[in-house]
């Protein structure tokens, strides 16, 4: 939950907090982050069917990367 929480405050100071950006979850402390990602951990187990768990640590391609790998299975196509 750090390194989300880490990206998120990033982007939400690169967006401009001052332009009206939400920053509700940025400014929520990471006891909060680590409960509400056990919580999606625990959806993503109860529910495989549904869920995909990907790893976002990586850079942009290696996620961009797994992701489509993942709707490509559930939909059963290749993609571009």
């Amino acid at each position: 939950a750090g390194d989300g929480l880490a990206r998120a405050r990033a982007r939400a100071g690169a967006a401009g907090a001052e332009e009206g950006g939400e920053t509700r979850y940025e400014r929520m402390d990471l006891a909060m982050h680590e409960r509400l990602r056990q919580g999606f951990l625990d959806i993503a187990a109860r529910a495989p069917e549904r869920c995909a768990l990907v790893d976002a640590r990586g850079d942009v391609a290696r996620v961009r990367a797994a992701v489509g790998a993942v709707v490509a299975d559930r939909l059963g196509i290749a993609l571009p």
